[in-house]
């Protein structure tokens, strides 16, 4: 009887500080290389890109595109050992010629076959990427951005249409001439537009690309012969705002990632054809653990999920998944290693729904 009221005492707690407490995210680690194309301008700037790249778990590998990257273009065996490519801002346009493996001013061939992750968006540099069949229009505005998304799109990052939200929390560059949303100006191609300038709508600040996007050629037309052989993803902003990227803007970021890089990342249990009825967490097992234990959760549609684990203050200790997922069965490890004895909870957040379970660690 006093263990069944000390569970009772430690939810009720759970449910009182997990809607007050504002606690860290503690990111569950990931795996693979990164090739992170930047040049020698901007290596204090993009320190803060690589750096949580590399706290994520990614092998960074960086390429100057000034020495290495335009001298050479990687061959397609090379590049699949990558798991996706990040390009800073700080790349001129006719560097991101080279993206689609042509000579400067030759756009006469296809895109290299690696998810891209970009952070910019200036007009010049969807020219040169084919998005746009020339460079002139705008290209930065300041202030926050609206989500423009109403699909629920996994770029959205969960993120609600009509939500503003701020993704630097710096409104103008160090050097004061170029603000920290970089856009780009409406697209005559297919793009996913996800969250735009909350200034001007028209101006798009985040945006997607599916794998086999017909694009522009050399000449400014749309040639169905050449096309993205890879996702692309934007989240813009300026090399001078990395130090200052909000939690909303890393999300945003997070969501890029996953977005880019989904296909190549699907488990065997996502495979699995038995699509789940209803929206379930199971019990971890087992159950107590020392220091591992595993998550099981089942999801009946497509959607964005979370979840976390929790300490008996409602503090968030690990983020385990963040992430968009298609319908089916999930099996995720929590490890318990750095983390004392003592009572947890996991919480499943999808849709509207919510799941909270306990566990208990003993070492």
């Amino acid at each position: 009887m006093k263990i069944f009221y000390n569970r009772i005492l430690t939810g009720i707690l759970f449910f009182i500080f997990i809607s007050v407490t504002n606690s860290s995210i503690i990111y569950s680690q990931t795996s693979g290389k990164v090739l992170f194309l930047t040049d020698t301008t901007a290596a204090s700037w993009d320190q803060f890109i690589s750096d949580s790249l590399k706290s994520l778990g990614y092998n960074v590998v960086i390429n100057n595109v000034l020495t290495e990257f335009n001298a050479r273009i990687p061959s397609d065996s090379e590049l699949a050992s990558y798991k996706f490519m990040f390009v800073s801002e700080a790349i001129s346009s006719k560097d991101l010629l080279r993206l689609r493996g042509a000579t400067v001013g030759v756009w006469e061939t296809g895109w290299l076959p690696i998810p891209t992750v970009n952070t910019d968006n200036w007009a010049s540099r969807g020219s040169a990427l084919g998005f746009v069949p020339g460079s002139a229009g705008y290209g930065n505005i300041g202030g926050k951005v609206k989500i423009v998304d109403s699909t629920g799109s996994p770029l959205s990052a969960g993120f609600s249409q009509g939500t503003e939200i701020s993704i630097t929390s710096n409104t103008t560059s160090q050097d004061k001439t170029a603000q920290n949303n970089y856009v780009i100006p409406d697209p005559k191609v297919h793009v996913i537009p996800i969250a735009a300038s909350v200034q001007d709508s028209t101006k798009l600040v985040v945006l997607g690309v599916e794998k086999g996007t017909a694009v522009f050629n050399s000449a400014g037309v749309i040639n169905d012969t050449l096309k993205t052989t890879a996702r692309y993803a934007a989240v813009g902003m300026h090399q001078y705002s990395y130090p200052f990227i909000t939690r909303d803007g890393w999300k945003l970021i997070r969501a890029a990632i996953n977005w880019v890089t989904y296909s190549d990342t699907i488990t065997a249990v996502e495979k699995n054809s038995s699509l789940p009825r209803n929206f379930e967490l199971m019990q971890n097992y087992p159950n107590p653990f020392n220091p591992v234990t595993t998550i099981q959760f089942e999801i009946p549609e497509n959607s964005y999920i979370k979840l976390g684990v929790y300490n008996i203050l409602g503090q968030e200790i690990a983020l385990l998944v963040n992430d968009f997922r298609n319908a089916g069965t999930y099996s995720v490890s929590f490890n318990g290693l750095n983390v004392p004895s003592g009572v947890y909870f996991y919480r499943l957040e999808s849709n509207g729904y919510s799941m909270v379970k306990q566990m208990l660690l003993l070492k």
